[in-house]
């Protein structure tokens, strides 16, 4: 009844001095007349129902008083449970996850444990860059226009982001052995560092997803070490994606999206 009344206001017409609502969309006259009197449509013009802004605003106050009523017989209970949402609404927007996580985004570093300590590495293909060669280990070659091309053999690391440079178009994970340099291509970390909006129906611009590179969010990714870097890659023969954001860590699983807010959902 409330959104119907907002409805109407948007479709006020002047005739003879009175004021009027119009109903233009069958959907709406279907409303009106499953849960209203006909008779009290004043007038139909070119085939659109039209009703006394008097006559309406009677209808509506009558149906709004027994709202009303509840309203009041109920008005503790009712504001307990507004509270309640409220409290969990900035609950979540703050303090979700655990102690580690907040000390991640209060602090940036994890005085208890590593939010990912306890997952099943062996499961998600996860090994510790410290124990990784320097120099990236050669899985094959293939000859392209008379060149060996070297295919390196690739791994997985996962850590928390605690840092990153547009510039060099890398980002700092801290894993569970220590902090470790991402390199990714400019145009992949365009991709994933940018902040995705979208304008309302109000004109209003509203954030649906923060860049991935943010501090706090956890990351796994794939490629190979060089030197004191991790260099993010994924060839076409190899499975799974280059980049995946870990969304929710439960015990020794995880799960990961591969997606961005608006693409094809590739949850795991």
């Amino acid at each position: 009844m409330f959104n119907f009344n907002k409805y109407l206001k948007a479709y006020k017409w002047k005739e003879d001095n009175i004021n009027y609502y119009y109903i233009p969309h069958e959907y709406a006259i279907k409303f009106y007349l499953n849960n209203f009197d006909p008779d009290t449509i004043d007038k139909v013009s070119n085939g659109i129902p039209m009703i006394e802004q008097k006559n309406w605003e009677k209808i509506y106050q009558k149906v709004m008083d027994t709202a009303r009523d509840w309203l009041k017989e109920n008005q503790q209970q009712l504001l307990k449970e507004v509270n309640q949402k409220l409290f969990k609404a900035e609950w979540d927007k703050y303090a979700m996850g655990n102690i580690s996580a907040w000390e991640m985004s209060s602090l940036c570093f994890y005085y208890h444990d590593h939010e990912l300590k306890n997952i099943n590495n062996r499961k998600y293909g996860i090994v510790d860059f410290n124990n990784l060669p320097v120099i990236p280990e050669v899985d094959y070659f293939f000859k392209r226009n008379g060149v060996q091309i070297p295919i390196y053999k690739l791994c997985r690391i996962a850590g928390t982001v605690i840092g990153k440079n547009d510039t060099r178009h890398s980002v700092v994970l801290l894993t569970t052995s220590g902090v470790v340099n991402v390199k990714l291509t400019r145009d992949y970390y365009a991709m994933f560092n940018r902040q995705i909006s979208e304008v309302n129906d109000k004109g209003e611009k509203k954030v649906k997803e923060k860049g991935w590179f943010t501090r706090g969010t956890k990351l796994l990714v794939t490629g190979y070490r060089r030197d004191d870097t991790f260099v993010a890659k994924k060839y076409k023969s190899t499975g799974g994606h280059q980049l995946y954001k870990i969304i929710e860590v439960a015990g020794k699983n995880i799960s990961l999206t591969a997606t961005r807010y608006g693409m094809e959902e590739n949850n795991e």
